[in-house]
């Protein structure tokens, strides 16, 4: 009984210290302007080939954000006011809040 225990929290810490350490990979990922998941509203995901050439040769690729461009659809305004604040977002959201959904007041 004592061993499974003993197995257990090491599982659990390995979870924990590989989600610490991809952490800084993702954040270096938002600061470079890739794109994660869903394209904030007003933006579209504008794809690029993967700047690894060995990723690219694969047909790998990413995508950054860029305006939408419809008229009406939103001002430029409420996208600047949104960029900032989806990447705030997705940047500082440490891995154990993005499981629970909470968001830290920043």
């Amino acid at each position: 009984m004592l061993q499974r225990r003993i197995n257990q929290s090491i599982a659990e810490y390995e979870v924990l210290n590989t989600l610490e350490q991809s952490w800084g990979g993702l954040c270096t990922h938002v600061r470079e302007r890739y794109n994660i998941g869903k394209p904030l509203y007003g933006y579209k995901a504008k794809v690029i080939p993967h700047p690894n050439p060995s990723k690219a040769d694969k047909g790998h690729t990413k995508s950054r954000l860029k305006p939408d461009g419809r008229p009406g659809r939103n001002s430029d305004a409420d996208r600047e006011l949104a960029l900032p604040r989806g990447r705030q977002l997705r940047h500082h959201r440490r891995p154990a809040q993005r499981r629970s959904g909470t968001v830290s007041a920043a």
